[in-house]
């Protein structure tokens, strides 16, 4: 199974979404994780659909590839199964929510 990391650019027009809480952003974006917003800015190859596992390995252990920040609140975690469904998980100030996603939409990250 393959994992993959989304999260905001840090730009102007993102800045008070970046390392929101997941009820802020729904409540600022109409209900919706604005995937728009985001970038795609890692994945893996992981053994389970276990995002507490990855944010432990994004924040204590980064894989010698890894160049984005550490996995944060606002961040978008993608479990993408062998059937090609995906599940999507919002890490939020506590915990992870289970999302809806439209990955793509989300573009490059910005150097």
């Amino acid at each position: 199974m393959r994992a993959h990391i989304y999260q905001m650019d840090l730009t102007p027009e993102n800045i008070r979404l970046c390392f929101a809480p997941y009820e802020y952003v729904l409540k600022e974006c109409c209900g919706q994780i604005p995937s728009v917003r985001y970038a795609r800015v890692y994945s893996l190859e992981v053994g389970a659909e276990d995002p507490e596992a990855l944010y432990a390995l994004l924040n204590l252990h980064h894989p010698s590839d890894y160049t984005a920040r550490s996995l944060s609140v606002s961040d978008v975690i993608e479990f993408e199964h062998s059937d090609d469904s995906s599940v999507f998980y919002y890490c939020d100030t506590i915990g992870f929510k289970v999302i809806s996603f439209d990955r793509s939409t989300a573009h490059a990250p910005t150097p």
